[in-house]
């Protein structure tokens, strides 16, 4: 199969049109993988064949990127590798062990944790906060976190630019997505899809598409959003939204912008982290965050 036009349709959320990044979606990495592809749907003068499985660059990286759906899709770089290759890759060990205490500041105050698991094949390390929050970070993370060496990050450092590291380099060195298939990230995106995206209000048991669901009160939401949710002062717990989006959707149906103070507000903010040559201030890593209508934060943030 072919791709002889230019790819407009995201198999990750229901936009169609419009031009915009794409990258290829895979079934697996490394040689062996090969190109998706979406089944064909309707009949007659509606039917769509058989055709290739394009993303949007931002769905992909948005939803690798979130909380509650990183690792769900990932990049490949070099012919499908898919995780940087280093000196000591092929005899990475545990560096931090069950019960190592740490601590990270929220928006809500400082809170204490330790290490609850490791998991070796993504190098990721799970931890529980006092609160029963959990989340999974990567080793230089958990080292930015230990209780026993916490120091203040820098506020106003330069980056040397001769010294940027392929990180940096970041989505121009994609060459395809992957749709994660291991036990973990298929149960996350089973779960999403139970959940229906508000704006298109497609089903998506039977398609690749991801809802992400609404980050108001997110508790490592960028701060900035969160103090201008609305929340009832009578509210014991903390509160939660459930609703749900595609990336695309909400970032690129405009009908579904928020009218905040005579603005119109975009309702998905992707920040990819620090870039060579920029001061850094309070953003240095990927923040990604999408609102239902309600909860748009009052202020407009470029992405």
């Amino acid at each position: 199969m072919r791709q002889e036009t230019r790819p407009m349709e995201c198999a990750l959320c229901s936009v169609k049109t419009g031009i915009h990044a794409m990258h290829p979606l895979y079934d697996m990495p490394g040689a062996e993988g090969r190109q998706l592809v979406l089944p064909a749907t309707g009949v007659g003068f509606k039917k769509t064949e058989k055709r290739l499985a394009w993303v949007h660059s931002l769905c992909a990286q948005f939803i690798c990127s979130n909380d509650g759906t990183r690792g769900c899709v990932y990049g490949t770089y070099d012919g499908g590798k898919w995780e940087i290759a280093s000196d000591d890759d092929s005899d990475h060990v545990q560096k931090y062990e069950k019960g190592t205490k740490v601590s990270k500041m929220f928006d809500a105050g400082l809170f204490s944790g330790e290490i609850l698991e490791y998991h070796p094949t993504e190098k990721l390390y799970t931890v529980v906060y006092e609160d029963g929050d959990r989340e999974d970070l990567e080793e230089d993370e958990v080292e930015e976190m230990l209780v026993s060496r916490k120091q203040s990050r820098c506020s106003n450092e330069t980056l040397n630019t001769d010294n940027q590291s392929k990180d940096d380099e970041g989505l121009a060195a994609t060459e395809w997505f992957v749709i994660s298939n291991d036990s973990k990230h298929s149960k996350i995106i089973a779960e999403s899809r139970e959940l229906k995206c508000t704006i298109c209000n497609s089903i998506d048991k039977r398609s690749f598409r991801i809802p992400v669901q609404c980050s108001a009160w997110n508790k490592s939401e960028f701060s900035e959003f969160k103090k201008c949710h609305k929340k009832d002062k009578y509210e014991k717990k903390k509160p939660v939204c459930y609703l749900a989006m595609h990336v695309g959707c909400a970032r690129w149906a405009t009908s579904n912008y928020a009218g905040v103070k005579g603005k119109s507000l975009r309702m998905c903010y992707y920040y990819p982290g620090k870039e060579a040559g920029f001061v850094v201030k309070r953003l240095t890593r990927i923040q990604s965050a999408i609102y239902f209508a309600e909860f748009m934060p009052v202020r407009s943030w470029n992405t």
